[in-house]
């Protein structure tokens, strides 16, 4: 059996994470239902934190992702530098080279992590990202923002692009076509690790 690319093994761990969190997001009906049944308070943190980690696991596959395209061809991106590199480097070194300046990446939203991977990267995976993905990991992005920082900028963001009564809650309980918004998301999610990590 042929050994797996870095980018496919980062996919394929990512799309277990996605899968366990599929399997807690089936767990609702029967909690709010039976053991937090009167506690919806408990229903609403359960659903919130699976979104949170959603994410999470997201802003670490594009890491894995960016280290492992990166250390395959440096051409582009040392093009954008107008550095001297070798074609192929080590993966620590790729994460030494996107990182040296502030230790992390952060990209706000998808629109930004596309823009700097078509000046870093060739092939760049996250193009082929459809526009229903992009719009997914935006929405998480803003959910988790509204939960992790809780700041004015991101209740306005929040409001801005899920409807000025909108809560994380009610955003990721709404049904539609009898499954929950966060299992649309979860599904979306995995569906995306397949598209990046297709030839």
């Amino acid at each position: 059996m042929p050994r797996l690319s870095r980018a496919t093994r980062a996919c394929r761990e990512f799309e277990a994470e996605i899968d366990n969190l599929l399997e807690l997001e089936g767990h609702i009906p029967k909690l709010g239902a039976d053991l937090w049944a009167g506690k919806q308070w408990k229903v609403g943190w359960y659903v919130t934190m699976i979104s949170i980690s959603a994410y999470s696991a997201w802003e670490r596959l594009v890491e894995k992702l960016l280290f492992a395209c990166l250390s395959t061809n440096t051409c582009a991106f040392a093009s954008s530098l107008d550095l001297s590199l070798p074609t192929r480097v080590s993966v620590d070194l790729s994460e030494a080279l996107l990182t040296s300046r502030s230790g992390y990446l952060d990209f706000r939203g998808t629109s930004e992590l596309i823009g700097a991977t078509r000046k870093w990267l060739s092939p760049n995976p996250f193009d082929k990202m459809t526009q229903m993905q992009k719009k997914v990991v935006d929405d998480l992005r803003v959910i988790r923002n509204a939960v992790v920082h809780g700041s004015r900028k991101a209740d306005r963001d929040m409001k801005k692009r899920f409807g000025p009564r909108a809560t994380t809650v009610s955003v990721l309980m709404r049904q539609t076509a009898g499954q929950t918004t966060l299992r649309k998301y979860l599904a979306d999610l995995k569906q995306l690790s397949t598209t990046l990590s297709s030839p």
